[in-house]
Parts: structure tokens; C-alpha cells; sequence
């Protein structure tokens, strides 16, 4: 299951990211694409092969994928079948004060 968390920039998605990270007490691993260049399909491949190494080597847990975006999202751009039902999305937003 992939989960992606989505909001406008400075709302707290990492923050709260790195906190799920620490308390859920399984390995974890955080790659950023966050990048001046373009990354190509290949980055993707990457982190996806790191997270597999991480499973095999921790005993073989289920992956879970969390995702973070500040702009608009293009997850599908390019598939060839439907992500309906295999991902949950989380928006994120501003934090109100109450007056």
C-alpha cells in the first residue's frame, strides 16, 4: 500500500514523516527528491531497490511507501493501469490558530 501525503510547502509533511519514522520502531528509509536536476525514472528504481535490500536484511517485513509532494501530483502519468484502490491519499493543510 502506498500512502502519499500532499499540502502546500512549509505545512509539516516532512516534520511529521521523520516523527512516524522514529516511533514506529521498523527500518526506514528517507530519500529526498528534492533536486535542482530533474531525477529520471532510474532515482526511482534506486530508492526502490534500497527499500528491498532494507527488507531483506531486516527479515523481510512488508514495504510500505509513504510519498510527499508540495506541487501538483502526477503519479499516474505514464502508467499503464489504474492506481485506484492501491493508494491512500492525506492532504495537508495550513495550521489555523483559533482566535
Amino acid at each position: 500500500m502506498v500512502h502519499v501525503l500532499i499540502g502546500p510547502r512549509q505545512v509539516g509533511k516532512t516534520t511529521i514523516t521523520r516523527q512516524i519514522q522514529e516511533s514506529i520502531g521498523i527500518s526506514s528509509i528517507y530519500a529526498t527528491a528534492d533536486s535542482l536536476v530533474p531525477l529520471d525514472s532510474a532515482w526511482i528504481e534506486t530508492q526502490w531497490r534500497r527499500a528491498v535490500a532494507e527488507e531483506a536484511a531486516s527479515g523481510g517485513p512488508e514495504i510500505r511507501v509513504l510519498i510527499l509532494g508540495s506541487s501538483a501530483l502526477l503519479m499516474q502519468q505514464g502508467l499503464t493501469e489504474s492506481l485506484a484502490g492501491r493508494f491512500f491519499l492525506h492532504r495537508c493543510t495550513h495550521w489555523g490558530y483559533p482566535a
